[in-house]
This record gives structure tokens, sequence and C-alpha cells, in this order.
């Protein structure tokens, strides 16, 4: 017979942990690198707050690495106020991150800086 193995109270450590998307947002160091999965895996509520937070100047650099964008992210992420703070460094171009290029141009401001690579180096240049 095996000795049973002593595992948490899943529900419960679920329960502690549970916060909402502003908390775990202030979560997040002033000044730091994040990376967000992409499409179905972006927690949108999380990057709706982080966004939020970047514009009232809560944050005071975050380098911003993600794939592709979506468009509730270039919506709240991929817009000068916002881009000022949360640096935008996608793997890939499209046309979010194209506008946001233009925008950047017309008033003389770097505000996003492309990450060029295969998809299977994304990890090594993180």
């Amino acid at each position: 017979m095996s000795t049973p193995i002593n595992t948490p109270d899943l529900q419960a450590l679920y329960t502690q942990k549970l916060c909402s998307a502003d908390q775990a947002a202030k979560l997040i160091p002033k000044r730091c690198n994040i990376s967000a999965a992409f499409f179905a895996g972006m927690p949108v509520s999380l990057f709706e707050s982080v966004a939020r937070l970047a514009r009232e100047k809560y944050y005071e650099h975050l380098d911003f690495y993600y794939m592709h964008s979506t468009p509730h992210m270039a919506e709240h992420v991929l817009n000068i106020e916002t881009a000022r703070i949360l640096k935008p460094k996608p793997f890939y171009m499209g046309p979010a991150e194209r506008a946001l290029v233009q925008q950047s141009l017309a008033i003389g401001e770097k505000l996003l800086e492309y990450m060029p690579g295969s998809f299977s180096q994304v990890p090594d240049l993180i």
C-alpha cells in the first residue's frame, strides 16, 4: 500500500489567490519586461488594467513583448498615450503596429520597437 501524497486543497488555494484584474496589474513591477500570449491566451481584462494604469502613470517603463496583436490590444495598448509607458515590442508587424509607427513618425517619437525573428527564436529573444 502506498502512502498518500499530501496535496493542498486546490479550491482553497485558488480562492486565496483570486483577485481582480486591477489588483493583478498592480503586482507587476513599475519597471519590467512583460510578455503576452496571443489571441485566446491573452488575459483581456488584465491588459485593459495594465493599459489604464500605464496611462495613469502608475508604471515607469514596461517593455511589452508579444507575437500578434488583436483588435482589442490595438484599441487599449497600441496608441500613443499608452505606448509612451507600455513600450510595444512586437515580433510581427500587423496593421495596428504599422498604424502606430505612422502616428509616432508624425509626432517625432519612436514608440514601437520591432523585434524581428522567426517563431522558433522567440523564447531566446525575450
